[in-house]
């Protein structure tokens, strides 16, 4: 049997892992993809789950999945199908078989399709020649846990135990873990997401964590932070990290190196064009570990 690309079903995702790993194995700082990591992009993000993985003679050799989110714009809706990750075995590089695979997303019914690249990685010019379009780069703000935060006087509210809303359980190694920290009207979330990185000629397995959500300032949030960030130190988290418009503020929170994040899009209806020309107005977020 021959090279055929076919939709995506739930049975895939088990078959994903070796596939991802292979594509992804000479990044920097990769995510490990895990049964339990696609898990959590499929409860959290592929809901429902879209996309077309590549087979040859019934071995996955390719990829490209999408997640729906319904957001707002000016009081109505807006679908938002976010790609990723793509991915094709090293040994078919170069023979348009991403490219196929993104195009054949493009019919899904969205007022506009968008992704992220890491620009270090230099595949911003596959996507721009694919129709995608710059919206935006961010360099990612970092924290190192190996390193001790400078001391502050404590508020009185940082006596207090912020509340751990979901933590998933810690087994098995590679899951990513969900937790959210609430105390009064401030709330942090952040994902543990386990990564690759190259150390010199090495490459070894470490954790990181995200902060995807946060808000409002104040005592209470500086409670929070000191909360998960001794959860996320006795997760084995060596690095936390954040978008600059969600951990802006935060104490020891430092500008990351390299040349950043971007994200693109392709509007397919003029509401998507009217939303992609007001970037930074919504988020549609997805899969940015």
């Amino acid at each position: 049997m021959g090279l055929r690309i076919r939709r995506a079903q739930q049975s895939d995702l088990s078959a994903l892992p070796p596939l991802l790993r292979a594509s992804f194995a000479h990044y920097q700082d990769a995510l490990v993809y895990s049964e339990a990591v696609l898990g959590l992009f499929r409860d959290q993000w592929w809901r429902p789950l879209r996309g077309l993985v590549a087979e040859d003679g019934g071995a996955l050799v390719g990829v490209a999945l999408a997640g729906l989110r319904e957001l707002e714009l000016d009081g109505g809706e807006l679908t938002c199908g976010h790609i990723g990750p793509v991915a094709v075995l090293p040994e078919l590089w170069g023979k348009g078989l991403g490219a196929r695979l993104v195009r054949g997303l493009e019919p899904l019914s969205v007022d506009l399709l968008t992704l992220t690249v890491n620009r270090v990685e230099r595949v911003g010019g596959f996507y721009t020649r694919l129709g995608y379009r710059e919206l935006e780069t961010w360099i990612p703000r970092v924290l190192d846990l190996r390193r001790p935060l400078s001391p502050r006087r404590a508020p009185e509210a940082s006596t207090r135990h912020a509340l751990i809303e979901r933590a998933q359980p810690l087994q098995p190694r590679d899951a990513p873990l969900v937790a959210s920290f609430q105390l009064g009207d401030s709330h942090i979330q952040l994902v543990r997401w386990p990564v690759t990185s190259r150390q010199g000629v090495q490459v070894v397995r470490l954790f990181t964590a995200q902060i995807v959500a946060r808000g409002p300032s104040g005592p209470d949030l500086d409670a929070c932070l000191d909360q998960a960030l001794d959860w996320a130190r006795a997760q084995g988290v060596e690095l936390v990290w954040g978008r600059p418009q969600v951990v802006g503020g935060l104490r020891g929170f430092t500008l990351g190196g390299g040349e950043g994040v971007s994200r693109m899009v392709l509007p397919r209806t003029p509401r998507g064009s009217e939303a992609a020309a007001r970037a930074l107005s919504w988020w549609p977020a997805g899969p940015s570990p």
